[in-house]
């Protein structure tokens, strides 16, 4: 079971009313250092090579205590080919290399 950073839960008042109430569980989870420097890259643009050698950019939006990753808005590279996969969960197993988008160089080489 994947446990977002931030859990949205609404209730019957808050349903009335047509308003959501953002509830931090980070708390709740054991502390692992290596999680808290991947929950550092949230919100941003990472590029994840996986061990069949496909690459997927997506932006970060969550992660568990396996660190498997869901990235929102992503796209699937295969040697030349690219396709809009949208949002993907991409089991920790299976991670290789995460690079972190700064900015794309006028060479389109990730930085």
């Amino acid at each position: 079971m994947i446990n977002p950073i931030s859990n949205i839960s609404a209730n019957a008042n808050n349903a009335a009313t047509g308003t959501t109430q953002l509830t931090n569980i980070s708390e709740e989870a054991e502390y692992n250092p290596h999680l808290e420097k991947v929950k550092g890259f949230l919100g941003r643009t990472l590029r994840v090579t996986i061990s069949d050698t496909r690459v997927f950019e997506g932006i970060f939006v969550c992660t568990d205590s396996h660190v498997n990753l869901i990235l929102s808005m992503a796209q699937e590279f295969r040697q030349t080919n690219r396709r809009r996969v949208g949002l993907i969960m991409i089991p920790g197993k299976h991670i290789k290399k995460i690079e972190v988008k700064k900015h794309f160089s006028r060479f389109g080489t990730f930085t």
